[in-house]
């Protein structure tokens, strides 16, 4: 009997020293397939919350969890666990490589906004309804269309992109708004400018076309072209008859103006230069009398040396097939040089003149 126990006892202990290395190893395989787990779960939670910043250590702990395992337990089929983790590194790899792709997107659209930074700035204005200089408006979506090429060429998107796509839409709305002022405020300037044309007989530099009618308009149409060109739009010739209209009216009160004299009167005859001048100046006038104030104003250095001296003028002239003349006035100045006074000349000439009788 007591060999019997004996004999039992030494066999447990002989079956429990090769039983747990095994036990072990089991233990162990399942802690790390709990560290897969727990991290494949992790990178789920953290994928769907977009915290892209800790994906990479889940993905790292999940491959090294899974090494461990194949190392415990070569024979174990992890095919599924390889798979998941293959999964979650092509997860992985798929962001990264689109971060990089708009990371690289956004400098390059930073570089064109740099370069074209004050044209964004006002077409993004032109887009709130604001602003409607044409000049302004054509350098800008001009500008807008090589950012809208370099967005093409480099398949770019965003923003900035978009906003140049749409410069054709933006052109448009700065040419209504544009023409929606301008044509209104030339009519009211040609308005004043009848009033005045009989009292004063000043003939202004937005009406001096009113003797041509279709010039008027032809610079009308010129000074819309460009923009007209970006917005893809035409602007009708009947768009600018409010003006037309107006200008027609002005230049029906020109024989009334031309009833009286405007050639200032208290004035010499001009130096034979200034005559000279006049006549180059206006080649196809015909030059009556040129006439020129005997008052002088001095211009004096630091030491009260005379510098130069100007006086006032004004030409009557007569454009061939007019049945009224025209009052030009104009600005003489005469050098001071070694003790003496020089050639006086016409330094400028009024860009507008006054209707007046030829006398």
């Amino acid at each position: 009997m007591r060999r019997t126990t004996t004999s039992l006892l030494l066999t447990a202990a002989l079956f429990t020293l090769s039983a747990s290395p095994a036990l072990a190893d089991d233990a162990e395989v399942a802690a790390k397939i709990g560290v897969f787990e727990y991290n494949a779960t992790a990178f789920d939670k953290r994928v769907a919350a977009d915290e892209w910043d800790q994906v990479g250590y889940t993905v790292k702990n999940m491959g090294d969890a899974l090494a461990e395992i194949q190392k415990k337990d070569p024979k174990r089929d992890v095919s599924k666990l390889a798979q998941r983790l293959a999964d979650a590194r092509a997860k992985l790899e798929a962001h990264t490589r689109a971060d990089a792709a708009a990371k690289d997107q956004r400098r390059r659209i930073e570089e064109i906004e740099r370069a074209h930074r004050q044209a964004l700035s006002r077409a993004a204005s032109y887009d709130k309804n604001q602003g409607s200089d044409i000049q302004e408006a054509v350098a800008a979506l001009t500008e807008l269309a090589e950012v809208h090429a370099a967005c093409t060429q480099q398949a770019l998107t965003g923003t900035t992109c978009t906003l140049a796509a749409r410069r054709a839409e933006l052109a448009k709305g700065v040419l209504g708004r544009s023409l929606a002022a301008a044509v209104p405020e030339a009519v009211t300037a040609l308005g004043r400018a009848a009033d005045e044309l009989v009292s004063t007989g000043e003939f202004g530099k937005l009406a001096a076309t009113a003797n041509d009618l279709e010039a008027l308009r032809a610079s009308w149409t010129a000074r819309y072209a460009p923009l007209a060109a970006i917005a893809d739009a035409s602007v009708e010739p009947a768009t600018f008859d409010p003006i037309i209209d107006a200008a027609r009216s002005l230049a029906a009160k020109i024989p009334a103006a031309a009833k009286k004299s405007r050639l200032p009167t208290g004035m010499g005859a001009a130096p034979a230069t200034v005559v000279a001048d006049t006549k180059v100046t206006f080649p196809k006038l015909k030059v009556l009398k040129v006439v020129m104030g005997k008052a002088w104003d001095v211009e004096l250095n630091d030491f009260r040396v005379p510098v130069n001296r100007t006086a006032h003028g004004a030409a009557l002239l007569q454009q061939p097939g007019e049945a009224y003349c025209r009052v030009v006035p104009f600005l003489v100045t005469q050098p001071y040089q070694a003790g003496k006074y020089g050639i006086a000349h016409v330094d400028r000439f009024d860009p507008g003149y006054m209707i007046s009788a030829c006398k």
